[in-house]
């Protein structure tokens, strides 16, 4: 499967609340765990997009259907069956943050993990199992963000369902993108549901 960045405009909620979490120093691990449809792309973007401002080179895959050391290689242009040992020096060979989408939760990471020398975003609907994440959350260069913590709060929701009625009224892309009286269906969806 390609690697697909969410291409960041201002349709997307901006949500300084969870980028203020996000390290931007070498030597940390990022693990975005939820559901579809929590934002973890969107917030691995927008917070790829202010790295890059920083200098920092990002490189985006995903594991989907396959390993990630083989989205690895895939995305280095090597072969696929390119051992962790000679993919590590070339995947951290820049200032580089890897954003790694659609993991199952089962890869084998361990190589990967003991060897961060930048920055490196694992984004899947478990978190990996790995006995490195203890270590990593233990030396305090692990930030895990759930579902939980992904969901949009109160506020967040209000600042959408605005966007999308004033998009509404204004004839504008979220109008064109759903059926008429989307924010009205959004907010009584939020109410019945208790958020």
């Amino acid at each position: 499967m390609p690697a697909q960045r969410p291409v960041l405009g201002t349709h997307l909620l901006d949500r300084p609340r969870l980028r203020r979490r996000l390290p931007d120093s070498e030597g940390w691990v990022v693990v975005l765990e939820a559901p579809y449809g929590y934002g973890k792309s969107v917030l691995a973007a927008q917070w790829a997009a202010e790295l890059e401002r920083d200098g920092w080179t990002v490189r985006w895959t995903h594991a989907a259907g396959r390993g990630a050391r083989e989205a690895f290689a895939a995305e280095l242009g090597l072969p696929l069956d390119t051992p962790w040992p000679d993919l590590l020096p070339v995947a951290w060979s820049d200032r580089v943050a890897w954003v790694v989408e659609d993991l199952a939760g089962d890869e084998d990471l361990g190589p990967l993990l003991d060897d961060v020398r930048g920055l490196l975003a694992l984004l899947g609907r478990t978190a990996p199992a790995s006995f490195e994440l203890p270590r990593l959350r233990t030396q305090g260069r692990l930030v895990r963000l759930t579902a939980a913590e992904l969901a949009f709060t109160a506020d967040e929701a209000e600042a959408v369902f605005q966007a999308a009625a004033s998009a509404e009224e204004r004839g504008g892309a979220a109008a064109a993108a759903g059926p008429p009286g989307l924010a009205d269906d959004a907010r009584r969806a939020w109410t019945v549901s208790g958020g």
